[in-house]
């Protein structure tokens, strides 16, 4: 029932495309108010502002295309898909 940081998992999820999609559907993003364009803005922010580790140069930024792409789709097992992504499976 507690939802757990994103500090030091941000920037693992944003490097991979299973990790991408990932915080797009997570329910807080997917289901958001935000346009596409906004919720991408919004997480390249958090990508930048709130990880605990330094953030690739090379780290593609979240386009409003790629959120429009799975946000749609809601996860609903959110703890188990995060484990396995963290866990690189």
């Amino acid at each position: 029932g507690r939802v757990p940081s994103v500090r030091n998992t941000l920037v693992p999820l944003a490097t991979t495309p299973a990790g991408r999609k990932f915080l797009i559907q997570v329910p807080g993003a997917a289901q958001s108010q935000l346009s596409d364009a906004d919720l991408a803005e919004v997480l390249n922010w958090m990508v930048t502002h709130l990880s605990a580790q330094p953030v690739p140069p090379d780290l593609k930024k979240f386009t409003a295309a790629e959120v429009s792409a799975f946000r749609h789709t809601p996860l609903t097992a959110v703890t188990e898909i995060r484990k396995r992504l963290l866990a690189g499976q």
